[in-house]
């Protein structure tokens, strides 16, 4: 599994997709395009679920909004799961405690620092909340492989 983004100049449009082959590259295929920039993938293949984060930036209004959604394995039932107001960037599962943990990043283009911070929810995007949030500082927050 992996992620593409493709950016129109012209139009100033993208499309985010989501692809897989088989470990010996074969059999190559797309499973999902969407109008967002696709950053991060997750497997529960316990579940069998994939997830992913997507991050839609309105240019005329200087906002954006990040999302975590989820499918089946196929692509098939894509759902939203979370959508908030900062970039959601780095996605980890913990699938024996049934949490997703994610890292969100807000940029002050004033003051060139930002704030970031780690949340968890439950694997169906309810309960969120945030463990732990990091000091203002110019990298992005990492979150690390969880391992059960």
């Amino acid at each position: 599994y992996w992620t593409e983004w493709d950016w129109d100049e012209d139009t100033e449009t993208g499309t985010g997709r989501i692809r897989r082959t088989n470990l010996d590259g074969s059999d190559a295929e797309l499973l999902l395009a969407v109008p967002d920039e696709v950053w991060e993938l997750a497997l529960d293949t316990a579940g069998s679920k994939l997830y992913w984060t997507e991050w839609d930036w309105d240019e005329d209004t200087e906002t954006g909004t990040g999302r975590i959604r989820r499918t089946n394995l196929d692509g098939s039932d894509a759902e939203l799961l979370l959508a908030v107001p900062d970039e959601v960037w780095e996605l980890a599962l913990d699938t024996a405690g049934s949490k997703l943990y994610w890292t969100e990043w807000d940029w002050d283009e004033d003051t060139e620092t930002g704030t970031g911070r780690i949340w968890r929810a439950n694997l169906d995007g309810s309960v969120m909340d945030s463990p732990r949030k990091p000091p203002v500082f110019p990298p992005a927050p990492t979150v690390a492989g969880i391992s059960t």
